[in-house]
């Protein structure tokens, strides 16, 4: 395997290979190979580790800021966090040794509001999903050295039924394409993918159309999990979590074309990542208590199962740089 893997889950503190931080729901690695996990915690909690003998050393912990953080990324020198609880959006600079340091927030506190995810398309603009509010916004950091983060666009994804009454749909996840200007979010309770055109110059959002991530048959209840774009930009992969399975689309021109659905491996596949290359597909089952590892043809899109790995709870799984700690080192053994 050309990348290291990494997962975590809502594992007890004791349980091998697993971290000593509350409710480690997300991880991510960072340029100085700090692995950085949060805890979803009422008030959050972020830990930095390394890997030491086959076990997880706490190198600093401290908190996020806000209330049940969800989902960070890096944006230029600052991890940002999604909170769950309350909606903000805090910002921590990553200092001289690597580590976060003080939290600040970047996008305030706002009633119903549930940020759940956060996408950089580039040095100054940040997409942002807010399940709670149903929209998709569009941000702009107006100093690449302080927190200073500007709404510019607003997308309502609220759905609306022939009374005219709003359906909540759960927007959850995001993932961009590589190479044209589009978005495309999953909804977690009407288990759909929503394609969205963007700008940067002038500001916009639009939505150019929505699809179901399930087969026609299936009748019972499901739920989006994640999505992600195959770095050639050709393929579009979801999880759903109750059919429990993997779709795979062909993106011809952006548009998702072709579903093939895959077995997750699993129950409740929470969370999914593909491997620098494309050519391999991890699947947090949270449900399962595992990390399913797929092999998949680039060419084609094809997953073929690989490995599994044990890891209580599995929420959330990442492919880091070679020479990084993986899932291979621990004994993630119940």
């Amino acid at each position: 395997m050309e990348d290291s893997l990494l997962a975590t889950g809502y594992a007890p503190k004791d349980a091998p290979g697993s971290f000593d931080l509350p409710e480690p729901s997300w991880l991510l690695v960072t340029p100085m190979g700090h692995v950085i996990v949060l805890g979803e915690m009422k008030e959050g909690l972020w830990g930095a580790y390394r890997a030491v003998s086959g076990q997880w050393t706490r190198m600093a912990m401290g908190q996020t800021g806000g209330s049940l953080p969800c989902h960070a990324v890096l944006f230029g020198d600052f991890l940002l966090v999604a909170h769950y609880g309350d909606g903000s959006v805090t910002a921590l600079r990553l200092e001289d040794d690597g580590l976060p340091g003080k939290a600040v927030t970047a996008i305030a506190p706002s009633p119903g509001a549930h940020a759940h995810g956060l996408v950089p398309l580039d040095s100054a603009h940040l997409l942002l999903i807010d399940l709670g509010r149903e929209v998709l916004e569009l941000y702009q950091s107006n100093s690449p050295s302080e927190v200073s983060l500007e709404l510019k666009a607003t997308l309502s994804l609220a759905s609306f039924s022939g009374e005219g009454e709003t359906r909540a749909i759960g927007p959850r996840h995001l993932a961009v394409h590589p190479k044209l200007p589009l978005a495309y979010v999953v909804t977690e309770y009407s288990n759909e993918l929503l394609v969205v055109e963007m700008g940067l110059s002038p500001p916009r959002l639009k939505e150019k159309f929505r699809v179901s991530l399930l087969p026609a048959f299936w009748a019972e209840p499901s739920f989006a999990g994640t999505v992600k774009v195959s770095p050639d930009g050709n393929f579009l992969l979801a999880t759903n979590r109750g059919h429990d399975s993997v779709v795979s689309f062909t993106l011809e021109e952006g548009v998702p074309t072709l579903p093939v659905w895959t077995s997750s491996g699993g129950k409740w596949p929470r969370d999914a990542a593909l491997s620098g290359s494309g050519d391999s597909l991890a699947v947090a089952n949270q449900k399962s208590d595992k990390v399913t590892v797929f092999g998949r043809d680039p060419k084609t899109g094809i997953l073929t199962p690989r490995a599994d790995y044990r890891v209580a709870g599995a929420s959330c799984v990442v492919f880091g740089n070679d020479g990084a700690p993986t899932l291979d080192s621990f004994d993630n053994t119940l």
